[in-house]
């Protein structure tokens, strides 16, 4: 393979990880995605196991969503979201055992 294929590749791999770690930079959206790794939640149950205001915590999804990080869908007048993202699921979990498991403490 191309050498400057491979550069320009791997640039732009470098570019995507920036991107989703500014994304993940913030706490707050830290704790929403680290809750959703367990599967969909209302913003109710969002609000309620992070601590954040419903205005934070909307602005949050908003961002999130925008990003493609995560989606939602309505159930009735409830909408549940969930982690659409593979690498972020993957990054949330791998994060998890680094830093919230007891064997880490």
């Amino acid at each position: 393979m191309d050498s400057t294929i491979q550069l320009e590749n791997f640039e732009k791999k470098c570019e995507e990880a920036s991107a989703l770690l500014k994304v993940l930079s913030h706490p707050g959206r830290l704790k929403i995605l680290c809750h959703l790794t367990g599967g969909e939640k209302s913003v109710s149950e969002i609000e309620t196991r992070t601590g954040l205001s419903q205005s934070y915590t909307s602005q949050f999804l908003n961002k999130m969503k925008a990003e493609g990080l995560i989606s939602s869908r309505k159930e009735g007048v409830i909408t549940l979201y969930r982690i659409t993202d593979e690498k972020v699921q993957k990054l949330m979990g791998a994060m998890y055992t680094i830093f919230c498991s007891e064997d880490n403490s």
